[in-house]
């Protein structure tokens, strides 16, 4: 009799999979077996404490310390863990989104006879019909606009932060609301898409989501329990960091989700010779989303890592001579195939310039093109020109210095050369691949900036004698390669508007736009007093009118650092024939070097492009 009634209990892992569950507790046994999270929401007599919604077990009357979020209009939160019920033990990444709503915070309101624990009564003052938003558990929005949020983030965010599968997020959010997936990546998602939603309390929750992420992000440890979803969430703060002008914000999320996947090993995800430590290193999984999911988060923080750091030439924190995986599968194939594709359509990351630019060389002969592997490529030479310019001890003069850069210009000369025309040419690639053209175009051409504008030895004594008449405008190193990387910065920017402007919206090509756009405004000032006036300024002044509309744009979407960039533009351009030359002769290492220096907006109110 005893086993007859224990074996009516069922877990919800195992009733959500219909399966046979033995109801053995903590855990049972097959989802032991499987290493998943063992929850059970039976009856409180044969539980012992009533459960709430998913197996979590509510303890209203015991204190709990509260989390320090800082949006002051938020309600007292607390963390409410289970009771004195043993701890399943469970792996990672392998739970139940269906059976688990794994943040487990709830506002902390009294508890009535009857009442839903999710959804708990609001305070007097909050009027309940006219924001319903603030009445949600964790302030997240009802479903529907959560799902509208979801699908806005795949059509605005994803396509430059390719780290998540529409079908699996968009099937647990319809289906199970906010409890049914991941706190902290909801948020993350959710605070990344609401500026492009049109309800203005979505628009205006935005920043109290982004707020609440980022302060669940900070108290995740090194090895955090929802290792790939903490991670994919790091990658959209990172990003949103970025967009509001936190560059330190940005910078050091960067560096803790980089630790975090070395900790449980994802950055070697595909080597043969990884090694598995329990308990620490996550283990290989055979669903090849999964496996795909974590090598695209990667990915998107290597990139995100390159991004940030070029241009004040901090230290990378992922060092790509350490990864051991595959280059993101093709979009589409992750999307929609039910089956992983071929072996022959993958490519093997290696730190080696020289390979991976040989086979992706050979994929683009196959007409195999995938625009993510060309992204990825760029980035590594972006973080190998900035290394080399950034370096402590550099000096033109040396010769393995020269060396070094005689080898970059080579890898660059052969990566523009490798590209197929439908990664570079708007005529010649597909619709869905438009914004990874413009992307890619703006990239190249900055890393060609970075490589040409080197400093000069002594650039001071330099400028004072170009000012002087003494040294040639072209003597300064390539500089002119500079200026025709700029200029086609400028083209591509027309060139995508012909199309939309909505392929300019993407946050990773602000930084490289301004520093193109730096060299233009040198050139602007420098050409008007050589007498070349005629010749250069018309050209030049509409090139500059492109780039402050595209900041312009990005402001208006976005809001944050775009603006800030506008200002230092037209700053610069104020500037006297002597900070242009001094800028020119010191290289690239001082296009952002004076940003502290710039006014505000009500200061520059007003100011256009000089005539």
């Amino acid at each position: 009799m005893a086993n007859s009634a224990r074996n009516k209990v069922i877990c919800t892992a195992c009733r959500a999979r219909k399966k046979k569950c033995d109801g053995e507790q903590p855990a049972c046994s097959p989802c032991r077996k499987r290493n998943v999270l063992c929850t059970y929401t039976g009856s409180a007599s044969s539980l012992g404490p009533s459960p709430g919604p998913h197996g979590v077990f509510l303890d209203w009357n015991t204190p709990h310390p509260p989390i320090p979020f800082h949006s002051s209009p938020l309600p007292t939160w607390s963390i409410i863990p289970a009771n004195s019920i043993a701890s399943p033990t469970f792996a990672p990444e392998t739970f139940d989104h269906a059976a688990l709503f794994d943040s487990f915070i709830l506002p902390q309101f009294p508890q009535e006879v009857g009442a839903d624990p999710w959804n708990p009564p609001t305070r007097a003052s909050t009027p309940t019909p006219d924001n319903p938003i603030t009445t949600n558990p964790n302030h997240f929005p009802p479903q529907a606009k959560l799902v509208e949020l979801v699908e806005l983030f795949f059509d605005r965010i994803h396509c430059f932060l390719p780290i998540l599968h529409r079908q699996s997020l968009l099937h647990s959010v319809s289906t199970h609301g906010a409890q049914g997936s991941n706190c902290l990546l909801l948020l993350s998602v959710i605070a990344s898409a609401a500026y492009a939603h049109p309800d203005p309390e979505i628009r205006a929750s935005r920043e109290r989501w982004y707020d609440e992420a980022k302060n669940l992000y900070e108290q995740t440890s090194h090895k955090p329990d929802f290792a790939l979803e903490t991670l994919q969430a790091a990658a959209c703060l990172a990003l949103q960091a970025v967009t509001h002008g936190e560059h330190s914000t940005a910078v050091l999320v960067v560096a803790k989700a980089a630790r975090q996947a070395t900790i449980i090993g994802i950055h070697q995800n595909d080597s043969p010779t990884r090694v598995v430590v329990s308990g620490v290193t996550l283990p290989p999984t055979d669903d090849w989303r999964q496996a795909e999911q974590r090598r695209r988060v990667v990915w998107a923080l290597f990139i995100l890592d390159r991004g940030i750091c070029f241009p004040v030439g901090l230290p990378h924190a992922i060092d790509d001579r350490c990864l051991r995986l595959f280059l993101p599968m093709a979009e589409e194939a992750f999307q929609r195939s039910e089956t992983p594709p071929e072996k022959s359509e993958t490519v093997f990351f290696s730190h080696d310039l020289q390979k991976l630019i040989a086979a992706l060389r050979c994929q683009a002969r196959r007409k195999s093109h995938n625009p993510s592997h060309y992204l990825i490529l760029a980035y590594l030479l972006l973080g190998r020109i900035v290394g080399h310019m950034f370096s402590p001890d550099y000096n033109e003069d040396d010769t393995a210095r020269r060396s070094e850069r005689n080898e970059l210009e080579q890898h660059m000369a052969q990566t523009r050369l490798m590209l197929p025309r439908c990664a570079t040419d708007l005529a010649a690639a597909r619709y869905q691949d438009f914004r990874y053209v413009v992307w890619l175009n703006v990239l190249m051409n900055v890393n060609t900036v970075l490589l040409h504008h080197q400093p000069q030895s002594g650039y001071v004594e330099i400028a004072d004698e170009a000012a002087s008449g003494a040294v040639d405008s072209g003597s300064l190193g390539s500089w002119q390669h500079c200026v025709g990387a700029a200029h086609n910065t400028a083209l591509a920017i027309r060139e995508a508007c012909r199309v939309s402007t909505d392929l300019l919206m993407n946050p990773h090509i602000s930084a490289p736009i301004f520093t193109c756009s730096r060299v233009l405004a040198v050139e602007y000032l420098l050409s008007s007093v050589e007498g070349q006036r005629q010749q250069q300024n018309p050209a030049l002044r509409s090139d500059l009118e492109v780039m402050i509309s595209v900041f312009d744009r990005l402001h208006e979407v976005f809001g944050g650092v775009f603006q800030k960039y506008r200002v230092g533009l037209l700053y610069h351009l104020h500037q006297d024939e002597y900070c242009a030359r001094e800028v020119k002769a010191c290289g690239s290492r001082g296009l952002l070097s004076c940003c502290g220096d710039w006014p505000t907006l009500q200061e520059v109110e007003g100011l256009c492009i000089p005539d």
